[in-house]
């Protein structure tokens, strides 16, 4: 092959110059057409959001499209009537992934008002001052209202309405929860997010990100793309279609059945997946089958959590064997149901842990271990970890590997 395998490369345009790459460009057909104008994707880690998310601000971006449009040359969305849609928004990109403090969050703020400085010169007085407050951090900017102002005076100077992404929409809340501040941040998560995405007439759309689908109190309408849905099922991972182009490619084809043991037994909706990272990784590690899939993405803070506060020692144990287990899954996240412990089951599915094997009734479902990587990085992080230690309740979890 002219072009080597990337892992961990989420940029768009790095990857169509440099890297194999998987057209998966009829999401943003599919996006544009959606009649939701909030829509919520939640998927496992590194399993291709930011790298969508991406690939969307390239497409649609007002600024550089005539050199972004040739990124898409060759790719379905080229045939696509939506490509003349191409380069005509503003758009807003917003990264929650490292956002552990107000004033991070600040920062990051101004750093979007930083990036679109050009338009500074062109507003009246009134927005000037708003624009300085935010763009220089000033103390008295309530930072909860501060991006519709920016989506207004974009609104203006371009006469488009805006199109907003936001990856790692609940990072912020893991973080809180864990520095035991979560009411403090999902306080000002809840009126950030409720004022951008409620009744917005300066947005076009929204596309989020995030690996849990938690409730948002201010949050009116939206749309939430989750595994159990068939919509949108076939473009985070690797369906079983691009396995077999990208196997046959490196001529790896006869390595399919092995791969599909280490690497697939995910179900998102009705469409067969494998997991992309670590198919990705094998082909680039001289074909060894071996646990890829926990070097990256973020830490898995609320599954050590409950670990540690409650008991699911007889159901991992099941699991561990190889036994499928009922668990419920819960449609939205709660901080009541982060600490009575109904959520474990849920972030260990939507996190990648467990996979849906059948639908029960309700919201059970049937669950088990998906592939031999899992149940590697598994038995290590679970079944290792019940080693009993002394302390107040009798029995302590050494989680060392979490």
């Amino acid at each position: 092959m002219e072009k080597r395998i990337g892992t961990g490369v989420s940029c768009f345009e790095v990857v169509i110059d440099n890297y194999y790459h998987i057209d998966k460009t009829k999401i943003i057909e599919e996006i544009f057409n959606d009649k939701e104008k909030v829509k919520l994707f939640t998927r496992p880690r590194i399993s291709g959001k930011t790298f969508t998310l991406n690939m969307l601000k390239n497409f649609f971006d007002i600024k550089e499209s005539e050199n972004n449009k040739n990124l898409f040359r060759k790719l379905y969305i080229e045939k696509s009537l939506v490509m003349k849609e191409q380069g005509k928004y503003p758009v807003i990109f917003l990264s929650m992934f490292h956002i552990d403090s107000e004033e991070i969050f600040k920062y990051k703020i101004s750093e979007i008002y930083g990036e679109f400085f050009y338009i500074r010169e062109t507003l009246d007085e009134a927005d000037t001052k708003i624009f300085n407050k935010i763009c220089f951090r000033e103390e008295e900017c309530v930072y909860n209202y501060s991006l519709k102002p920016l989506m207004k005076m974009l609104k203006k100077y371009y006469n488009k309405e805006i199109i907003l992404l936001i990856d790692e929409y609940d990072a912020p809340l893991i973080k809180g929860h864990k520095k035991g501040e979560y009411e403090k941040f999902y306080k000002l998560l809840d009126w950030f997010y409720g004022e951008i995405l409620n009744e917005n007439e300066y947005l076009k759309f929204s596309v989020i990100t995030g690996v849990e689908n938690f409730k948002f109190n201010n949050i009116d309408d939206i749309c939430s793309y989750g595994v159990l849905d068939n919509k949108y099922s076939e473009y985070f991972g690797l369906t079983e279609r691009e396995l077999d182009k990208i196997l046959t490619d490196f001529n790896q084809i006869e390595n399919k059945q092995e791969i599909e043991k280490w690497y697939g037994g995910y179900r998102y909706g009705d469409t067969k997946i494998y997991n992309i990272w670590s198919v990705l990784k094998f082909l680039s590690k001289e074909n060894e089958f071996t646990v890829y899939w926990h070097e990256g993405g973020s830490e898995n803070y609320f599954i050590k959590y409950m670990i540690e506060k409650f008991s699911f020692e007889t159901s991992l144990k099941k699991l561990s064997e190889g036994e499928s287990i009922e668990v419920n899954f819960e449609d939205t996240i709660t901080e009541e149901k982060i600490e009575n412990g109904d959520s474990f089951f849920t972030f260990m599915i939507s996190r990648g842990f467990l996979a849906i094997e059948k639908k029960l009734s309700g919201n059970k479902y049937l669950v088990k271990i998906p592939n031999q990587e899992v149940k590697k990085f598994f038995e290590k992080l679970f079944i290792e970890s019940f080693k009993k230690e002394k302390s107040k309740h009798g029995i302590r979890l050494n989680l060392e590997y979490l």
